[in-house]
């Protein structure tokens, strides 16, 4: 039995979600699909387009066998504890063999490779990494910049490290290190690596248009370019049906309302105001320099989205911002991540939804996980101690808040797991 793990937002699912979901099967001839998907709230630092009820039955739809929950600290994490997060959730359920991702690149040789300079950490690479931050360079950038400068330079004879100059070169470390995909696929095999899990990385072309294109030409376009036209005032979505699977389409027909980051503005602006004696530097990823932007601007907010553009900087992304307010919002604090540290990554995997044809995978992952499998949460006080509890809780809560701006006001504990 060969059983192929995917990570993804499907925020929402679209043409090429499907296509990567088919691949598993038809090009890598895995018998089951396992993914593990961010719920309500993505890595972007934003709300899911779409509730995780629908994207779980989309996932089913299109050829997945189950589907787990990315626990809420992960799913809006940095994009390294969103791959550690989600690689260490598939480890831990023992039965996958591989995880297959889409790239820019479609090149593991390579990406392995800069995987062992940012594990082994030399002393090069981490003296350029602080001079380039330094001089103010986010560390994203500065990172880039460090790698690049280390291989250039690298002059290693031992062959398993060794670069290849006329392969190397300025452009190509550029469209590795700046394709989104590329960038969690390194990622994912740093936390393999660190893990020292048997998972298989595998990737694929990624095909369409790149990550934050817009444009509506392709056949394949990005979930950017979805969101960005189904929160339009023209998001007529009946547009999409040659973007998105009929069936997921037929779903999303049934949505009253495509969530945005700025519907949360009221709520965030509340939170901030009610606190801004304390700051807000307990929160995770709020430095102290954020923390006092946001208190020397918080008369100037009008929307999360304005109000992130108004504080980004060099020195600190859009997208770091983004997250960071999504951080205070929903309570997630630096101590969250400290713990979970020492708790060595997600201690539980709540399934959302499975095939019924499917019922031999699930017998298998109960028998072999080393980690409680969560299908109904009135059992999690059984299954958890309280410090898994307390992370458990949280997922709860923002999932709950999630449901109350949207308007439907659903409860977690009143959702079933997804059978189709």
């Amino acid at each position: 039995m060969k059983i192929i793990g995917i990570i993804s937002e499907l925020n929402p699912l679209h043409i090429g979600h499907e296509r990567i979901i088919r691949a598993t099967k038809e090009k890598f001839g895995a018998d089951f699909v396992i993914i593990i998907m961010s719920g309500d709230f993505v890595q972007r630092g934003i709300p899911s387009i779409v509730d995780k009820e629908t994207k779980t039955k989309c996932a089913l739809m299109a050829g997945a066998d189950a589907v787990f929950e990315l626990p809420l600290h992960y799913s809006i994490g940095s994009a390294e504890y969103f791959a550690s997060g989600a690689i260490s959730l598939l480890n831990s359920l023992r039965a996958v063999d591989a995880i297959l991702f889409g790239s820019e690149s479609c090149d593991i040789s390579s990406m392995s490779k800069i995987c062992d300079i940012l594990i082994d950490e030399p002393f090069e690479y981490t003296e350029n990494l602080r001079e380039y931050q330094k001089e103010g360079y986010n560390f994203a950038k500065a990172r880039n910049l460090a790698l690049k400068n280390y291989i250039f330079n690298h002059d290693a004879c031992n062959t398993d490290n060794h670069f290849d100059k006329n392969l190397f070169t300025d452009d190509f470390l550029d469209d590795m290190l700046n394709g989104s995909n590329n960038i969690l696929g390194i990622e994912y095999i740093k936390a393999i690596k660190k893990l020292g899990s048997k998972l298989t990385p595998l990737t694929i072309k990624r095909e369409g248009t790149a990550y934050n294109d817009l444009s509506m030409d392709e056949e394949i376009i990005s979930a950017s370019a979805i969101r960005n036209f189904l929160l339009s005032d023209d998001g007529n979505i009946s547009f999409l049906q040659n973007k998105i699977p009929s069936y997921c389409l037929e779903e999303m027909k049934n949505i009253d309302k495509f969530m945005s980051i700025d519907d949360f503005s009221y709520l965030l602006k509340y939170k901030l105001i009610s606190e801004i004696d304390d700051g807000f530097t307990k929160y995770a990823d709020v430095t102290r320099e954020l923390s006092d932007k946001i208190k020397n601007n918080i008369d100037k907010f009008t929307t999360i989205t304005d109000f992130a553009m108004l504080l980004k900087s060099k020195e600190i992304t859009y997208a770091r911002i983004e997250r960071s307010l999504l951080h205070i919002l929903l309570n997630i604090k630096q101590e969250d991540y400290e713990n979970i540290k020492m708790q060595n990554f997600p201690t539980y995997a709540r399934l959302l939804g499975f095939k019924k044809e499917s019922s031999d995978l699930l017998k298998l992952i109960k028998k072999e996980s080393e980690v409680p499998i969560i299908s109904t949460l009135s059992d999690s006080k059984k299954l958890l101690y309280n410090a898994d509890l307390s992370l458990l809780k949280k997922d709860i809560s923002a999932s709950n808040i999630y449901h109350l701006v949207k308007g439907d006001n659903e409860n977690e504990y009143s959702k079933k797991v997804i059978i189709i």
